[in-house]
């Protein structure tokens, strides 16, 4: 799912989380059948050339320490938040949402 996916499956659960109703729009679009929106690739596929505008290639001349170097390893971690920490940063939000529609961003309400 890229970006634009994300920021619409977040707007649907918000809808939901606050009881407002959907369009007939969202609800279509939320029932369509994906099996059949973007065929699957098939077991013969061979990638060719259709990404190598989006991959990242080395210069010639790099010949820095850095890309000697292997990549630095990463780790996927969860974060919990005590109910007391969610209760002070939701009011922090909510008291300041005025603060900031009022005033210097001119945010939609």
């Amino acid at each position: 799912m890229d970006m634009t996916g994300q920021d619409s499956v977040v707007s649907w659960m918000s809808k939901a989380c606050h009881g407002t109703p959907f369009t007939e729009e969202e609800i279509s679009i939320g029932n369509m059948d994906r099996t059949k929106t973007i065929p699957l690739l098939g077991d013969d596929y061979t990638p060719g050339s259709e990404l190598d505008e989006q991959m990242i290639k080395d210069s010639p001349g790099d010949t820095t320490e850095e890309s000697a170097l292997p990549p630095a390893s990463s780790t996927w971690a969860y974060v919990n938040f005590s109910p007391i920490a969610l209760e002070t940063l939701e009011s922090l939000v909510t008291n300041s949402r005025t603060t900031w529609r009022d005033g210097c961003c001119n945010l939609p309400s």
